[in-house]
């Protein structure tokens, strides 16, 4: 399975949070396209897993999920910022 660092898949047709992601700076594919396992994923609706084989949940990927349903681009990338910061200050503690 390849695991792609710093890129987000934002699902289809959130093409306003695509480009907010993308004017902060972010990698960012249509989920569509996705080429693996990606750093977070942006979606709308019920998270439906991730699509890898064998993976039953995007935990097991270490993917940062994102419902961005009702949210502003601007909330989303903030939500985007504060979930991976969270992520990477875990890691340091278990190091």
């Amino acid at each position: 399975m390849l695991f792609i660092f710093g890129v987000i898949s934002v699902e289809t047709g959130l093409d306003e949070i695509k480009a907010h992601l993308e004017k902060a700076g972010y990698t960012v594919v249509d989920m569509s396209e996705a080429p693996g396992a990606v750093e977070a994923v942006i979606y709308t609706g019920p998270e439906s897993g991730c699509a890898e084989p064998g993976i039953s949940s995007c935990k097991e990927l270490y993917t940062v999920m994102i419902n961005a349903a009702g949210l502003t681009p601007e909330e989303v990338a903030a939500k985007l910022a504060f979930r991976l910061n969270e992520r990477n200050v875990q890691d340091l503690s278990l190091s």
